[in-house]
């Protein structure tokens, strides 16, 4: 059985990780038409939501910018999901990253059962792809 600290520290790892690796924030989202949208189309099917970055791709799409497409329209709560995207940026997985690390040292040192500790361990477990 894994223990509560190795757990934290994996998740930490993980997540700095995909933080690193990722294009550097800030990142923001944005509605995105194609070049055949008649001018001042609000038509939820006829866009695409993207989220980018202005220091690189954020993933693939086919557009002129560095973007990341959201490849849901609105009407798919598509907005709802870049904005979420967009705030989750890097910048965020480093910070929660170091939060599971801090978690981490005072697992041995907390006493048991802990909130501070099982809420890591929950986010920890979400990270780690479940319950170990």
């Amino acid at each position: 059985m894994t223990s509560p600290a190795d757990e934290l520290r994996t998740a930490a790892e993980k997540l700095r990780k995909l933080a690193s690796d990722a294009t550097p924030a800030p990142w923001t989202w944005n509605r995105w038409h194609s070049d055949t949208c008649p001018t001042g189309c609000d038509d939820p099917s006829c866009f695409l939501l993207i989220v980018g970055s202005p220091y690189g791709p954020v993933g693939d799409a086919d557009v002129d910018r560095d973007v990341f497409a959201v490849e849901r329209s609105v009407q798919e709560r598509g907005e709802s999901d870049a904005a979420f995207i967009a705030a989750m940026d890097p910048t965020v997985g480093l910070a929660l990253a170091d939060w599971l690390d801090t978690a981490a040292a005072n697992a041995a040192v907390l006493t048991w059962p802990n909130d501070f500790i099982e809420r890591a361990l929950a986010v920890a477990r979400a990270i780690n792809g479940g319950a170990s």
